[in-house]
């Protein structure tokens, strides 16, 4: 039990974990420097001024993730026209006696005011995020449920009485639970059944990392750490039944998909592992879960 709880602390330490920062560039020019709190294939859900907004990946012009710029902060592109017939994408960063200075995409840019067309370009005030894309609470704390179902060819010792373990999982991965947009807490109930009379019933707690293998929403994958207590029942050949508590690690890893709006679908390896205080059984194999969310 005390390794539970060490485990436990862990996900506690895990919620400092900072927010990623992002960029994002409106079809209107405005750009908005947030925290990203999480992203799926339509949506990208940011933190700005304390306050999260929910925008629709398509009214997206260009986003940066991986941007490390201070977040809490705007300005809005403009268009400016040059007499020799080349346009300024910019925003007005400073205005000197002849000059203009412009904050652009690629860096500032000094202009003499005698090679700009009219209207000169004047400071605009920071722009807000649309309240249309003002996320409440009860939308962006979500809790997801789910179930798996599983085959783990097993490992010698195990594997000589009982070659694979067949089985079932229900498992939630609560709001609360929610360290930041890469990590969730979750808990999960797990039947495992052999054709030997070996049955093992175990609950666990377990950390779930999600991330984009470069940054492509078909690429999305999961990886997770549990740790739990099993309960092993066992018939032998003479029907003797036997039963025991052991310890049950696992590791896991995949690829998933949200499909049909709230609903999601992983698809990877599971490793368990259950420790005897003499001997360790393993078993590795594929595994399949859906789920919704609420």
């Amino acid at each position: 039990m005390k390794i539970i709880y060490l485990f436990l602390f862990f996900l506690f330490l895990c919620s400092s974990f900072a927010l990623q920062a992002a960029k994002i560039q409106f079809f209107n020019g405005d750009v908005f420097f947030a925290e990203l709190v999480s992203e799926d294939e339509r949506f990208l859900i940011v933190k700005f001024k304390s306050r999260n907004f929910k925008i629709p990946k398509k009214e997206i012009e260009f986003s940066d993730i991986a941007n490390n710029s201070a977040s809490d902060t705007s300005y809005t592109l403009s268009v400016f026209s040059l007499r020799d017939g080349s346009k300024i994408k910019g925003a007005l960063a400073e205005e000197k006696k002849t000059e203009f200075v412009f904050k652009t995409e690629i860096g500032f840019l000094v202009v003499l005011k005698s090679e700009i067309l009219p209207p000169y370009p004047t400071k605009v005030t920071s722009p807000e995020m649309d309240s249309k894309y003002l996320l409440y609470e009860k939308d962006e704390n979500r809790t997801l449920f789910g179930g798996s179902l599983f085959l783990l060819p097993t490992y010698q010792p195990l594997a000589y009485q009982h070659p694979y373990l067949i089985g079932g999982s229900i498992f939630t991965e609560p709001a609360y639970l929610k360290l930041n947009h890469n990590w969730q807490g979750g808990v999960r109930i797990e039947n495992y059944q052999s054709k030997g009379k070996l049955s093992i019933l175990s609950g666990s707690v377990y950390i779930l990392n999600n991330g984009k293998l470069f940054n492509w929403d078909i690429l999305s994958y999961y990886t997770s750490f549990g740790l739990g207590i099993s309960q092993v029942s066992y018939t032998s050949k003479d029907n003797q039944s036997y039963s025991g508590q052991n310890t049950i690690i696992s590791f896991d890893f995949g690829w998933q998909k949200t499909i049909f709006l709230d609903s999601f679908l992983r698809i990877g390896i599971k490793n368990t592992c259950f420790l005897e205080p003499t001997q360790v059984y393993c078993g590795s194999g594929l595994e399949m879960q859906t789920g919704v969310f609420f």
